[in-house]
């Protein structure tokens, strides 16, 4: 199962999507869920998930319409809130997809509140189990599954990228040193790195 689950890290702005993705301004009668097929068809055979925020979307019909676009939806892991999507642990469409946006609910409902702060996550290691039987129920229905952590912020999304890697490896995984230093509680999930490509070996102790 392990080698179908990719993990990576990201952080975004969408402010500057607007008029290259987003209709900038909208016109009228813009009808957004028209747009959103059309966006899924010039896509063509890539794969593609939709990130989608609302609570709206958890109704049947909505995940209906979201699975016949052809396209994944991801699972999103976010501060709980009244509109909210929670983590669901299942994939809708062919596409696993995992994104990783922390649970900072203190800045995330604070409109005074920057980028960094709202994604300013460090998810401790039983949040990481949890969220490491997520990945593999999604992987179970899916060929694929693509982890993106998103608490970007001083290097935590790396740091929990590596965790939940070990965490469905079963073992260890090599972490940078200046990672491990600035995060000890990579600890128990670390190993050492192996030596970069020729470098010269000892041979005594």
């Amino acid at each position: 199962m392990s080698d179908r689950i990719r993990v990576g890290t990201a952080g975004w702005s969408y402010g500057d999507w607007k008029g290259p993705v987003y209709p900038a301004p909208r016109p009228r009668g813009f009808d957004e869920l028209a747009y959103l097929a059309r966006l899924v068809e010039w896509f063509g055979a890539l794969p593609l998930a939709i990130e989608v925020r609302h609570a709206s979307f958890a109704a049947p019909d909505a995940e209906a319409y979201l699975a016949a676009l052809g396209a994944g939806v991801a699972d999103i892991d976010m501060p709980a809130g009244r509109d909210n999507l929670p983590l669901r642990g299942r994939a809708i469409g062919n596409l696993g997809y995992v994104r990783l946006h922390g649970r900072n609910a203190a800045a995330w409902f604070d409109r005074k509140a920057g980028r960094d702060e709202r994604y300013d996550w460090l998810y401790s290691p039983g949040e990481v189990d949890t969220l490491a039987d997520a990945v593999r129920a999604t992987a179970a229905a899916t060929g694929d599954v693509f982890v993106i952590a998103n608490n970007h912020f001083r290097g935590k999304a790396p740091a929990n990228a590596f965790m939940l890697k070990a965490r469905l490896l079963g073992r260890p995984v090599p972490v940078p040193p200046d990672l491990l230093r600035a995060y000890p509680l990579l600890e128990p999930d670390a190993a050492d790195l192996p030596p970069p490509p020729g470098a010269q070996g000892r041979l005594f102790g």
